[in-house]
């Protein structure tokens, strides 16, 4: 077992958005990637103003209170995987509830790293426009995959509840 490869995490989710055939949606490919990039581009080359600290920090208190709870909800569902037989439906979306947790951990450890790096290196005064402009992409991204774990929460839920009445 690799104990530091978060790209096997990157891959994992990236496997996710695959449908039946493995092929991937370009529209889900746009919008969870492409779309926080353009956010980026857009506010480097507008030239809008650096953000404040103040939302600088909100972010960091985001991720703090974010991290926990998605480790939460990950080890929740790595309780109930003993219920599930093996490829099942229920099993398929609970991996991949795991892989896309994982990967929302992930890019929110990244975050804060970028949160820290701007803070320190940009000491003198309000981050410059690179800074903000990965901030604004990260908390796109970061918001993006979150809804799309609810999304497959609010599912996988579904089918435990429509198995259940059966």
């Amino acid at each position: 077992m690799i104990k530091v490869n978060p790209w096997c995490i990157v891959v994992a989710h990236w496997r996710t958005f695959g449908d039946e055939n493995g092929e991937h949606k370009f529209f889900d490919v746009l919008m969870f990637y492409l779309l926080p990039i353009m956010t980026c581009a857009i506010y480097w080359y507008r030239g809008w103003r650096p953000l404040p600290t103040s939302i600088w920090n909100g972010g960091l208190t985001v991720a703090a209170i974010f991290i926990p709870l998605i480790f939460t909800v990950v080890a929740t569902l790595l309780a109930s995987t003993r219920d599930f037989e093996e490829g099942s439906v229920e099993r398929k979306l609970l991996r991949q509830l795991v892989d896309n947790s994982a990967y929302v951990i992930f890019v929110l450890v990244l975050f804060v790293g970028l949160i820290f790096i701007c803070d320190w290196y940009y000491s003198e005064g309000s981050p410059r426009r690179i800074g903000c402009a990965v901030f604004l992409g990260f908390v796109g991204h970061i918001a993006l995959t979150t809804l799309m774990v609810l999304r497959r929460v609010h599912i996988f839920c579904s089918v435990i509840m429509t198995e259940r009445k059966k």
